[in-house]
């Protein structure tokens, strides 16, 4: 068996969320890397523990980490099954009828014995396998040959097994949700690129709801940052970032002691929201337009959060963040301190 990354992923100790967890607890794993593993355990909806198979990584090393579902997937290997008792050889050619009943180039091998392949392929009607995790022969070798009439496939191809999901979201809303709202970054903005995330997070939301702009000046962010500068709001306060977006026919209701439930029940019911949180040291606002079981999804105008920091070169669109990491980055406080704009088009 074995662990694909999908994408750049943290593997920890426990399944706390990595920025509360000392160094020594967590390693960081690219994007594409490949592990086999020997065994996995589904601890909750969205962490597994896995246990590599002959490899140590960390500081210190470790063979046993916790991983995020939503960035993984486990791969059940090809396997075959050999069909009655015969010999492994290091050549499809055949054997010399003057050579001895066993050489070190052969191996024999029982009926009903099963094999996981790392890979496989046909030659001189043999099948040659490259054995997972198995050793044969003196020397051991885990590369042989055997005639395809002395083994069955019971899987060819590699298959993705799937992880049990939770069959009802404990809400009682939809297990998922996603909203088609388009990206902006704040990057290149007009006015104040580094620091406009709050109306570049509502420009997501006035064209998701096909406002009508009131000037033709710039971008839908510069716009709403000189609607608030010429309207002495503050880009801010939360409740003078309502006032813009009611200005502009959007129904704003914000809150400031929100929970994750209530952001879900409102993307379940349409509406898109606007949070605040402390990614950033002085603080960054970001648009959450879907959920899973396992987090949220945000269009995030500044680029991708990760632990060591902004990545502005890449894209925030639909990005997902882990349910952990908002409550903890929105919510330090507690459960139900998130500051929360729930939008609906009036």
């Amino acid at each position: 068996m074995q662990l694909k990354v999908n994408k750049d992923t943290i593997f920890k100790q426990t399944t706390e969320d990595a920025v509360q967890l000392p160094s020594s607890d967590k390693t960081t794993i690219q994007k594409g890397t490949v592990f086999n593993i020997h065994s996995w355990k589904l601890l909750n909806q969205s962490h597994l523990r896995i246990a590599l198979l002959g490899k140590f990584i960390g500081e210190p090393p470790r063979n046993t980490w916790c991983v995020y579902i939503p960035d993984i997937q486990l791969i059940k290997l090809s396997s075959v099954r050999v069909i009655r008792n015969t010999f492994f050889k290091q050549t499809p050619d055949p054997k010399p009828i003057s050579s001895s009943p066993l050489s070190s180039s052969e191996v024999a091998v029982s009926a009903g014995t099963v094999f996981e392949l790392l890979s496989w392929s046909v030659e001189k009607n043999h099948l040659k396998v490259a054995l997972f995790d198995k050793f044969l022969g003196d020397p051991p070798r885990n590369t042989w040959y055997v005639p395809v009439t002395e083994i069955k496939f019971i899987n060819q191809q590699p298959q993705i097994i799937p992880v049990p999901q939770p069959s009802l979201n404990p809400d009682g809303l939809p297990i998922s949700k996603t909203l088609n709202m388009p990206h902006r970054s704040q990057l290149d903005n007009k006015f104040n690129p580094t620091g406009a995330c709050n109306v570049t997070s509502f420009a997501m939301a006035m064209m998701y709801f096909q406002v009508k702009r009131k000037t033709n000046i710039g971008q839908w962010e510069d716009e709403l940052y000189l609607y608030m500068q010429n309207n002495n709001l503050n880009r801010w306060d939360p409740n003078d970032l309502a006032v813009m977006a009611r200005s502009y026919g959007l129904v704003d209701d914000f809150i400031s002691r929100g929970t994750l439930s209530d952001l879900r029940r409102a993307i379940a019911e349409g509406r898109p929201c606007i949070i605040h949180g402390y990614f950033t040291s002085f603080g960054h606002i970001v648009v959450v337009r879907g959920y899973d079981p396992y987090g949220f999804f945000v269009n995030d105008p500044f680029g991708e959060w990760t632990s060591l920091g902004y990545r502005n070169d890449r894209s925030g669109k639909n990005l997902h963040y882990s349910s952990a990491l908002i409550q903890n980055k929105c919510s330090p406080e507690g459960e139900d301190h998130i500051w929360m704009h729930r939008l609906t088009k009036r």
